[in-house]
């Protein structure tokens, strides 16, 4: 991905991965039927949601992080001393 910033990236990376969790002959593999039970729930309904809440935690996690020293700049200005003229 030549020409995006890392953070894009990302975001794209992770969007591929949800693709790839949510589709339909990986759910079969979880879809057991009511036999498989994780805790009173079964089996595929457990793997939707925590598939999901990994998801959301890795994409907070990704847009929250801040930037390496050097790495990308931030939409943030320097505040101005109001004491020094320029």
């Amino acid at each position: 991905m030549k020409g995006l910033e890392p953070k894009s990236a990302q975001i794209g990376a992770l969007v591929m991965l949800g693709m790839v969790l949510f589709n339909p002959p990986l759910l079969e593999v979880f879809n057991a039927g009511a036999t498989r039970m994780v805790g009173g729930v079964p089996l595929l309904f457990f793997y939707l949601f925590f598939a999901w809440a990994v998801l959301i935690g890795l994409m907070a996690f990704v847009i929250e992080r801040r930037p390496r020293v050097g790495g990308e700049r931030t939409a943030v200005p320097k505040r101005r001393d109001p004491g020094k003229a320029d």
